[in-house]
């Protein structure tokens, strides 16, 4: 495909400045001993995981059998809220550069259609699911976050200079952020192009900071990174606030919390470069993101503790994603399609303007 008209005119269209926004070893072990044994919760919501395990497989033959655009209609939806081939073009310098990538990264990570990066992704920290907690989601767990702590407290080190060191940058867009990361997860001349792991600790990092009181379970035991676990008055009252006003907001109407839209578009992205490096087919893998991003909005209701259903524009971020997916993986735009410079803080690169009037 050519990148699209709405695409480039959104790009252009946008202002360039959106609206103003402005240990211990001992605790740890015990922490780290504490969070292997913990196996057991109760719970009167319905487990995620078991409910991602019996309706994914019907969604996906669901899909593949719908025309083009099916799964945008699942609820009713608002206006396409990213600007996806802009998106994916403002994350593709971070190093992704062809196919051959796909087998790096799965050899980098260890990936595995069986290492349970869905459950992780999908079920937060401090909801252990009995039936799986052994089997998958402490496993999960430590493949996922604990491996990835140093390289995460690195990414979260390099914010809080960013925002409140002597640089004091206004915005934080997706751009830069994945960039960042990227920049971090690089670090060996083998891992050149390693967008899995620039996703995740994006995810990790922002999922960390903007949803810290979804780690400790009802038993207790804390499975935040131990980073933030530290210095806590410090990463959640000096540096989440600061990151929150300068990150741009992903939806056109400027509202929602931005930590919601921010994590899931980045573990979208994670699970989806999973996918096509295991699978080793992008374009199923963008068809399983798009299953995921849909089955979250269905089952929404029934496994948060309010029962709410999902907001729709948020909804409407997730299922964009997977477009976002697909441009990044297929590299289907021009190599100057984006400005770089308008990438690090012009929300007009990252989301479609709102309708006039």
């Amino acid at each position: 495909e050519t990148p699209s008209s709405i695409d480039r005119k959104a790009a252009k269209g946008r202002s360039a400045a959106p609206p103003s926004q402005k240990t211990n070893d001992t605790a740890n072990a015990t922490a780290a001993g504490a969070r292997e044994t913990a196996t057991k919760q109760e719970g009167n919501t319905i487990p995620r995981p078991l409910l991602y395990a019996g309706v994914v497989s019907c969604l996906m033959a669901a899909f593949a059998a719908s025309p083009p655009g099916f799964y945008y209609h699942v609820q009713a939806a608002p206006q396409r809220q990213l600007n996806t081939t802009a998106f994916a073009a403002c994350l593709s310098p971070a190093g992704y550069r062809d196919t051959a990538d796909l087998t790096a990264i799965r050899a980098i990570n260890d990936l595995t259609n069986t290492d349970g990066v869905l459950v992780y992704l999908s079920v937060y920290a401090g909801e252990r699911e009995p039936l799986l907690n052994k089997t998958v989601q402490q496993p999960a767990y430590e493949r996922f976050s604990v491996a990835y702590e140093a390289k995460g407290e690195a990414l979260a080190r390099t914010i809080a200079e960013t925002l409140i060191g002597e640089q004091e940058r206004r915005y934080v867009s997706p751009g830069f952020l994945f960039r960042t990361a990227a920049s971090i997860c690089n670090d060996t001349a083998d891992a050149s192009g390693d967008v899995f792991c620039a996703a995740l600790m994006c995810h990790n990092v922002l999922r960390a900071l903007g949803r810290r009181s979804t780690y400790t379970d009802k038993h207790g035991v804390d499975y935040a990174p131990a980073w933030l676990r530290a210095k806590e008055s410090y990463w959640m009252k000096s540096v989440a606030p600061a990151l929150n006003a300068a990150m741009l907001p992903l939806r056109n109407d400027g509202g929602g919390d931005k930590w919601g839209e921010w994590y899931h578009v980045f573990g979208l992205l994670a699970y989806g470069i999973h996918e096509a490096a295991t699978l080793s087919s992008k374009h199923v893998a963008v068809d399983i993101d798009k299953a995921i991003a849909a089955l979250d909005t269905l089952i929404n209701k029934f496994i948060t503790p309010g029962h709410q259903p999902e907001d729709p524009v948020k909804a409407q971020v997730d299922r964009d994603t997977a477009e976002v997916l697909r441009h990044l993986l297929l590299q289907d735009y021009p190599s100057d399609y984006v400005s770089h410079a308008g990438c690090m803080d012009d929300d007009g690169w990252y989301v479609v303007a709102a309708p006039a009037g």
